[in-house]
């Protein structure tokens, strides 16, 4: 990954400790081919069981950051919701459907509808952005 994307993780990284989102020692990012977020204690919506979740985020290959919506995104398997069962478009099983069920990872299939990332993390999309589709995505499964 060359420095103009990485620097983008960074600074987005940054605003979101900064504002209190994120925790630092509960955040991990991995800068590999596809980067990696890790968030623990990520806080779920109100039709969920639990109150947090292991989130992870793969994302696009280096450049295509800039590109390429991201739609690799992993909760806990074990999450449930409130009326009971197992949300829609979380998928636990299968390699097809979830290429880390053996890692205790659970698929979530999600669209990102609005992707726009820019080195100013206030006018383009940003993680924060991000991480609120996620969240709104999650609150939206039944």
């Amino acid at each position: 990954m060359n420095n103009r994307y990485l620097e983008w993780y960074v600074l987005n990284l940054n605003a979101l400790t900064w504002s209190g989102y994120i925790k630092p020692e509960n955040t991990k990012f991995y800068n590999q081919i596809n980067p990696i977020l890790k968030i623990s204690g990520f806080s779920l919506p109100e039709n969920f069981k639990q109150k947090l979740t292991e989130l992870m985020i793969i994302f696009p290959q280096g450049d295509n950051i800039f590109f390429e919506r991201p739609n690799f995104f992993y909760v806990d398997q074990n999450l449930k919701l409130k009326k009971g069962g197992y949300p829609e478009h979380v998928f636990d099983f299968g390699i097809f459907f979830n290429d880390l069920s053996d890692k205790k990872w659970a698929r979530f299939s999600y669209h990102i509808k609005k992707w726009n990332p820019t080195r100013d993390v206030v006018s383009g999309s940003s993680l924060f952005d991000l991480l609120e589709s996620i969240k709104k995505g999650l609150s939206e499964v039944r």
